[in-house]
């Protein structure tokens, strides 16, 4: 029964996913104006999403059912990055932020391959992704119009609490600490989005 309940859980969180990986990639190859996604954030996420993955499977405890989240994950940032790539957006002007955090995750994967220390190295690898969202936050607090698409952002939301269920049912301490910073900042994402939802409600209508 058990078993079940993770592999359904797993499921969803796969389903959701896709779901919101399809809800968010449609404007880009629309090319939506509303659209503007950042090339060198993906980039981040990608490099230290995949450093995520490969220390967990090194883990002493770990397992495909609980991690799959992960695994979704870091195939659908994956996806994305060549995506914007084969749809024109190149941008590389990486931040000073970005650039630090790219050589964080470079110092983190010669840390792990040089103590062999995977957990460590995986929570410390979360706070590299925790820094790859840092322009979205920026961009949503100071823009006047929501540039993210909101149903994405809560499905994605809801995957990560399936995710982190999926975890504590396992007693996985690894995927507890990456669903959770994974429910936390996609959180915040979603309140900006609301905030910048409610401020155009509020905002008197310009004369005519």
């Amino acid at each position: 029964m058990l078993d079940l309940l993770r592999g359904s859980l797993a499921l969803a969180v796969a389903s959701l996913v896709g779901w919101a990986t399809y809800l968010y990639v449609m404007p880009i190859i629309r090319r939506d104006p509303r659209a503007k996604p950042v090339m060198t954030t993906w980039i981040l996420f990608a490099t230290a999403l995949t450093l995520s993955l490969f220390t967990y499977f090194h883990a002493p405890k770990h397992g495909l059912v609980t991690n799959f989240a992960s695994i979704v994950d870091t195939f659908r940032v994956s996806g994305i990055l060549i995506l914007l790539w084969c749809m024109g957006h190149r941008n590389m002007e990486f931040t000073k932020l970005q650039i630090g955090s790219l050589i964080g995750t470079a110092m983190i994967l010669i840390f792990w391959l040089k103590t062999g220390e995977t957990e460590t190295s995986n929570i410390l690898t979360q706070g590299i992704v925790g820094l790859a969202y840092l322009p979205t936050y920026e961009r949503l607090w100071k823009s006047r119009e929501s540039t993210e698409p909101l149903k994405s952002w809560l499905i994605s939301w809801s995957a990560g609490i399936l995710a982190l269920t999926l975890a504590i049912i396992d007693e996985d301490y690894l995927v507890i600490i990456y669903a959770t910073r994974a429910v936390v900042q996609v959180g915040i994402v979603l309140l900006l989005i609301w905030r910048l939802r409610l401020r155009a409600k509020l905002s008197p209508e310009p004369a005519t």
